[in-house]
C-alpha cells in the first residue's frame, strides 16, 4: 500500500469520489488489500451496466434492438463516469503491470462477453442473425466497443461516443445479418 501506484491511485479515489484516507484504511483492519479495494471499486464501476446488460438478455425486442440498446446504454454510462475517467485510466495503465488488476478487468470482459453470447444467439434463432459462431460474434461486439472506448479515453473530441459504439456494433450486426447475406448474392 505504500507503493508511489497506490500513492497515486489513492489520490485519484479521493478527488474522484471523494473517499479520505480515513475510509481507505478501513479495509485494512480487515485485511482486505490492495487487490480486494480495487475489485470492489471495479464492482461499483461496472455492475450497472452489467445488469442492464443483463436485463436485456430477457427483454422483448429483437436481438439487434437489445444490442444496439446495450451500446447506447454503455457509451451513456461512460460519459457519466467523466468523473472517474482518471481512475478509469489508472485502472488500464495498472492492468499492463499488474496480474490482478488484469485479472480484475478480464473479469468484467468475460461478463460482458457471457451476457452478450445469449443475445446473439437469440439473434440467430430468430433468424435475424446467420448462423455463426455466437461467442465469436460476442466477443467481436466486446472488442469493438472497448477499442471505441480506448480511442475516446486518449481522444474524446475527434468523435461523439454513443454515436461511434452505436455504429461500430451496427456495422457488426449488418455484417452477420440475415438480410446482409441476401443483399451480397
Amino acid at each position: 500500500h505504500r507503493t508511489p501506484r497506490w500513492a497515486k491511485m489513492r489520490s485519484t479515489l479521493r478527488k474522484c469520489y471523494g473517499i479520505v484516507k480515513v475510509q481507505l484504511r478501513f479495509y485494512q483492519p480487515l485485511n482486505t488489500g490492495k487487490d480486494q479495494i480495487i475489485t470492489a471499486i471495479l464492482d461499483r464501476l461496472f455492475a450497472p451496466e452489467l445488469a442492464g446488460l443483463q436485463a436485456l438478455v430477457t427483454a422483448d425486442g429483437s436481438a439487434r434492438e437489445r444490442l444496439l440498446q446495450f451500446a447506447a446504454m454503455t457509451a451513456r454510462e461512460m460519459k457519466h463516469m467523466l468523473r472517474v475517467a482518471p481512475l478509469t485510466y489508472e485502472f488500464y495503465a495498472l492492468a499492463f503491470r499488474d496480474k490482478n488488476v488484469r485479472k480484475a478487468l478480464r473479469r468484467y470482459l468475460r461478463a460482458y462477453h457471457a451476457h452478450l453470447t445469449p443475445l446473439v444467439e437469440q439473434g440467430i434463432a430468430h433468424g435475424e442473425f446467420r448462423a455463426d459462431d455466437a461467442a465469436q460474434v460476442a466477443m467481436t461486439l466486446v472488442a469493438v466497443g472497448e477499442g471505441t472506448l480506448l480511442v475516446w479515453i486518449f481522444d474524446p473530441k475527434s468523435f461523439d461516443l454513443e454515436r461511434q459504439i452505436v455504429a461500430g456494433m451496427t456495422h457488426v450486426l449488418d455484417g452477420v445479418s440475415v438480410a446482409a447475406k441476401k443483399q451480397k448474392r
